[in-house]
């Protein structure tokens, strides 16, 4: 991968705002590259120069700028003469009549904006319109057309770009809390002098599903197990007649299981994710049905069932156990090779 891939996975910087007000020329400068350091584009751009930390290996293009660079140029927008619909920059001069849009101070007044968007979004690029945006962000822009005026309003769009190339699981974490970082960084830039935020940024890219998970990992996994040793302890105390022993020696005997556990996952070389997770918390649930049952039997004096219960479970929770490690652990095989097929 190091050796042939020049770049990663595609990374997605979405703008989710309904009420963005792409027309607006000071709006704009908040996401095209120009002037403004701290415009979306801008700050992409600054992230690609630190590929080793942001894992953004490229900028991105601004679709708003390229808007712009296509209405400027005579050769690419064209409307039909009998209706004013869109025609193709290749259409002919019997069917077609040049747009022939005028600028000021290089950029899109709010009613030609509004126009020609969906004209350019439609437009593919060639020799003399290089700049038709059907190619390279057809998809990327969502808007709304006015079925009176004809007129088009934007409501959503994203921003592509590359990560670098990601070869450990480490790295596409790493790649998606750094994307995230970013992401917030946009949205307060577009929201700064605001009452309340309006407008939000997110990153999206294919593996994002899959390692979002490791981002809170440690924390889900102290939470889930705390819930429940404590759970089971009060339960133990209150099954045993208010037995503060019994119930330490349960919560004791389960914990010592969980970490006997840590340590195979450990030398297995199993990764801590949900899947190994969901069986850490069913082993703990397993075990504290058996030493429950178990001490409780001891503690009312049911000496012979303890023996006749106790044995055949506490054998055959060894298979249980043995059985959910070898689960996490094929699944940790073939995560393994999820980041080499991405």
């Amino acid at each position: 991968m190091f050796n042939f891939l020049s770049v990663g996975p595609p990374v997605y910087f979405v703008v989710k705002s309904s009420n963005f007000d792409y027309e607006d020329y000071t709006t704009q400068d908040l996401i095209r590259a120009g002037s403004n350091p701290s415009s979306l584009v801008s700050q992409i751009f600054s992230a690609s120069k630190a590929p080793n930390y942001t894992y953004i290996a490229k900028p991105t293009a601004s679709w708003i700028d390229d808007f712009i660079d296509w209405a400027g140029n005579d050769n690419c927008c064209k409307y039909r003469k009998d209706d004013g619909s869109f025609c193709p920059n290749t259409g002919s001069t019997k069917e077609c009549s040049q747009c022939h849009i005028e600028l000021q101070d290089s950029r899109l007044t709010p009613h030609d904006f509004e126009k020609y968007l969906s004209f350019f979004l439609r437009d593919n690029p060639n020799e003399d319109c290089p700049k038709g945006g059907h190619a390279a962000y057809g998809q990327a822009v969502r808007y709304e057309t006015n079925s009176t005026s004809h007129l088009s309003v934007p409501t959503s769009s994203y921003f592509m770009t590359y990560h670098t190339i990601l070869k450990t699981s480490a790295d596409y974490t790493e790649a998606l809390r750094e994307a995230r970082v970013i992401a917030k960084n946009i949205s307060d830039t577009l929201n700064a002098g605001l009452a309340e935020p309006k407008h939000e940024v997110f990153p999206y890219s294919i593996f994002y599903v899959f390692y979002e998970q490791y981002l809170t990992m440690w924390t889900d996994t102290v939470k889930s197990l705390g819930i429940s040793i404590v759970a089971i302890f009060f339960v133990v105390f209150i099954l045993t007649g208010f037995n503060l022993h019994a119930a330490i020696v349960v919560l004791i005997t389960i914990s010592m299981i969980v970490i006997d556990l840590g340590g195979l996952m450990y030398f297995w070389n199993i990764s801590l994710n949900a899947v190994s997770l969901v069986n850490l918390v069913m082993v703990r649930k397993i075990s504290s049905f058996t030493f429950s049952n178990c001490i409780l039997s001891l503690v009312c004096g049911y000496l012979i069932l303890t023996i006749l219960f106790c044995r055949p479970w506490v054998f055959l929770l060894n298979f249980v156990l043995i059985s959910f490690m070898l689960t996490s652990y094929q699944r940790n095989q073939i995560v393994s090779t999820e980041p080499e097929i991405l």
